[in-house]
Parts: structure tokens; C-alpha cells; sequence
């Protein structure tokens, strides 16, 4: 057999292997995103999701995509309600995202035929990796220090200077990344302003606050998370 024969025959068993598993070359490969930015631009939905449950399509034989209900948590772009259900891509049950009841999960899906579905190509990964990501999503004055010295699987929450006079810094600490809101109230109970609500990392945070809008007198600051809700006195002397 001639060296052109030899080609041609090469060349036909290649087309006929990529028509017949078309849906199964190189499944774990793809084009990603080059930043958090450029990520949230191209997709239509971006929300931090606790994972609910999660079924298995198996209307394709060998790689079977997944359905995941999420508790909503935090959205950013194109969500709406407290729960939602994303379908993942046709390669996931091989090479995909490893999704885990009661795992908290940076999403971002984009929306095919009224269906949100997410997939190896994008940025979703668990919320404990996602601290590049909630660098871009959430430019608040929240900050991630580090600190030996606190217990980190605890819930704290401290202000330095207190009396403040007229803004203080408000230091707390999550045992695991999470969903945290930080209230201010008065000494009667009625809530004066929220002061902090967003995704915070585990360990230590600071928010620097100013109060010179406020009164002179005695405060209670609570933070609440999915771990529970702790308070703390602050005054505030001018």
C-alpha cells in the first residue's frame, strides 16, 4: 500500500471516530475566562448557593449531567428568589465541577433556553477558593487579615477604639466562609443601619465604620451568620 493510501485511510478512520463519539473527544478541555471580571461580564447569573441536593440526568448514557438546587445566598447578577436549580454540562459526572450537599459555591451559569447551566469552562468552584473572585465581586471595606492570636472556630466581634469618636474598626471572626451581616442598634432595639451584609472569608475580617452621623451614646453591633448571631457594646462619644 502506497504512502498517499496509507494517509487517506488514516484520515477517514479520524473523521469517522469524531462523528461517531463527537460528544466524547476531549471532554475536560476547554476555554476559560482570564479573570473574575471578564467571568462576570460573559455569564448571566453570579451567586454564592449552598447546595440542597443534587440528581443525576441519565438520558446520556455515558457522561451524565447533574441537576443542582442551591439555597441562594448571595446574588450579584441575574437571580432572583432564595432557591434555584442549575444544570451542569454534559461531561460533569466524568471531569467536572464536584458539587457537595451543604457546600457553600460560587456560581456562575449562563442561561440556555430559560435554564441556568454551569460547567468546567467557568469560574464556579467552591466558596473557600474563591477569595480572587469576592475580591472583584465585593470591593466593600471589608477586609481578610490574618491573626494568630484569635480562635478561628469561633464567632467574635470587637471594635478598637471603643468609645469611638467619630469612626472605629469593627474586627470579626467566621469559622467558615459564609453569609455575614453586621447590624447596628440602638439600646431600645430599633436597628439604626446595617453596617456590613456579604460574603466574608473564613477567619478574621475588619470593616472600618464611620459614625459621625449618629449620636453620643451606647450601641449594640450583632453579627449574624449561618453559625449563629453574636453582639457587642460600641459607644460613640462626640
Amino acid at each position: 500500500m502506497n504512502k498517499i493510501a496509507l494517509i487517506s485511510r488514516y484520515l477517514v478512520i479520524v473523521l469517522l471516530t469524531i462523528v461517531l463519539f463527537q460528544d466524547q473527544v476531549f471532554p475536560c478541555s476547554c476555554a476559560r475566562s482570564k479573570t473574575p471580571a471578564e467571568e462576570y461580564i460573559k455569564r448571566e447569573a453570579v451567586f454564592v448557593g449552598k447546595v440542597l441536593n443534587i440528581e443525576f440526568d441519565g438520558t446520556r448514557e455515558r457522561f451524565m449531567q447533574k441537576k443542582v438546587t442551591l439555597e441562594v445566598i448571595k446574588s450579584w447578577k441575574g437571580i432572583q428568589g432564595t432557591e434555584i436549580v442549575v444544570f451542569t454540562g454534559p461531561h460533569e459526572a466524568a471531569c467536572g465541577i464536584d458539587f457537595v450537599v451543604d457546600t457553600l459555591f460560587l456560581i456562575y451559569a449562563h442561561n440556555n433556553n430559560d435554564t441556568l447551566k454551569t460547567d468546567l469552562c467557568t469560574w464556579t468552584k467552591t466558596l473557600s477558593t474563591a477569595a480572587l473572585d469576592l475580591a472583584y465581586l465585593d470591593p466593600l471595606s471589608v477586609k481578610h487579615i490574618e491573626d494568630a492570636s484569635q480562635n478561628l472556630n469561633n464567632l467574635s466581634l470587637n471594635s478598637y477604639p471603643n468609645p469611638a469618636n467619630p469612626s472605629t474598626i469593627i474586627r470579626f471572626t467566621v469559622p467558615q466562609t459564609s453569609f455575614a451581616t453586621i447590624n447596628l442598634f440602638n439600646i431600645n432595639g430599633q436597628k439604626v443601619q446595617t453596617l456590613s451584609s456579604g460574603v466574608c472569608l473564613a477567619g478574621v475580617n475588619e470593616l472600618t465604620v464611620d459614625l459621625s452621623n449618629l449620636s453620643s451614646g451606647t450601641y449594640i453591633a450583632t453579627l449574624q451568620t449561618g453559625y449563629g448571631i453574636i453582639s457587642s457594646k460600641l459607644t460613640v462619644l462626640k
